[in-house]
């Protein structure tokens, strides 16, 4: 993760999932942290949680390491 300094951790409860909150989240932090000089963010992810493995991948997050237990993503800023 040394490229990816940055770490996240969310959860939305599921009534405000697919409703454009968690992306306006990540926006905001992505820009937060990229004016504060961070290079990029990481975060892992459930291997069970496919809906947020894809909505990861949506936003821009690449997979830096994957196991049956769960995936490492990270994203530039």
């Amino acid at each position: 993760v040394e490229h990816y300094p940055s770490h996240l951790h969310i959860d939305l409860l599921s009534d405000v999932q697919g409703r454009g909150e968690g992306r306006r989240l990540l926006d905001r932090l992505h820009d937060a942290l990229a004016d504060a000089g961070s290079p990029g963010v990481h975060l892992g992810v459930s291997s069970a949680n496919e809906r947020a493995i894809g909505f990861y991948r949506a936003v821009g997050y690449t997979e830096l390491f994957g196991s049956d237990a769960g995936f490492l993503f990270g994203r530039s800023l």
